[in-house]
């Protein structure tokens, strides 16, 4: 049965949008003995599998070990056996990933059942001793960002939150920081929030918009997707109408291959599959990244 491998791109940043060191993280946990690099992320074990670098690269595999699942083997015929497992074994389920230190971008296989963008950077963070907290904030598609650079107004901004455990991890932004304000002063851990011009003329402030998006969205190892809802209408340079959540427009890559004889697929393929979907984004990501802060 065929599969589907995807992959999502994150810029990786502190609090204050600085380089988060995670070229450092990954330099100190490789340098761990294997004993000694798994770390508790919820209720199952998260550990660095294997790391190398590659000049400006590092590539490598997190596994999250399921503790706590007794597993069955099963046939056809309704015939049920269990696993026999050891008191220090459980299920490994990997999740192969790409760093990229020119550009602070990290390409993460996605693996529902493996370590998500959140236990990676918790992981991340904790097991090398980080002080700055991790901020994975995925990368907008080319396209998203060319409706940002087309729109002349924007009339309604609207953002949902969910799920806010930590509201102090958000504040990477003032306009960002005073909308936290408002979860912290209720203790509210979700909320929608909606600024509109309603029947006036005029816009809300496009560049304070811009910057915002920019800003909100992202995961960290306090906050697993705060934000589910990210809508913006407003009139772009044609004086067409632009409504779009930009939730929906973050860059994922997928292919869809068939299994090894074991029934998985192997590292080195999915490795190709990231080094491939770095390549085919690199002068998306160079422009996004590189020459943008040139021009600062």
């Amino acid at each position: 049965m065929s599969r589907t491998l995807k992959a999502d791109f994150y810029q990786v940043v502190d609090a204050n949008d600085r380089p988060a060191r995670l070229e450092e993280a990954l330099q100190t946990i490789a340098a761990l003995p294997e004993e000694e690099r798994y770390l508790i992320v919820g209720k199952n074990p998260v550990r660095l599998h294997h790391a190398s670098r590659n000049g400006l690269q590092w590539e490598g595999e997190l596994l999250r070990i399921r503790m706590d699942v007794t597993p069955l083997r099963a046939n056809l015929i309704g015939g049920l056996k269990p696993f026999e497992l050891d008191e220090d074994e459980g299920l490994g389920e990997e999740t192969a990933f790409l760093f990229d230190a020119r550009t602070q971008v990290l390409v993460l296989q996605r693996n529902r059942i493996g370590v998500s963008a959140t236990a990676a950077a918790y992981y991340f963070q904790n097991r090398a001793g980080l002080n700055n907290i991790l901020f994975l904030r995925p990368v907008l598609r080319r396209d998203a960002v060319m409706r940002l650079d087309r729109l002349r107004q924007v009339r309604k901004l609207d953002v949902r939150f969910a799920g806010v455990r930590n509201p102090e991890a958000l504040r990477t932004d003032r306009s960002v920081a005073e909308m936290v304000d408002v979860l912290t002063e209720f203790q509210a851990p979700s909320a929608a929030i909606t600024l509109s011009m309603g029947h006036k003329k005029g816009s809300l402030n496009v560049d304070t918009v811009r910057r915002f998006v920019q800003k909100i969205t992202g995961f960290s190892a306090e906050n697993d997707q705060p934000v589910t809802k990210l809508e913006i209408s407003g009139t772009a340079e044609d004086e067409q109408v632009d409504v779009f959540d930009l939730i929906n427009y973050n860059l994922v890559e997928a292919v869809t291959v068939e299994p090894d004889a074991g029934r998985n697929v192997s590292y080195a393929r999915r490795r190709a599959f990231l080094r491939t979907s770095w390549a085919e984004n690199r002068e998306w990501l160079d422009q996004m990244f590189l020459d943008n802060q040139a021009n600062v």
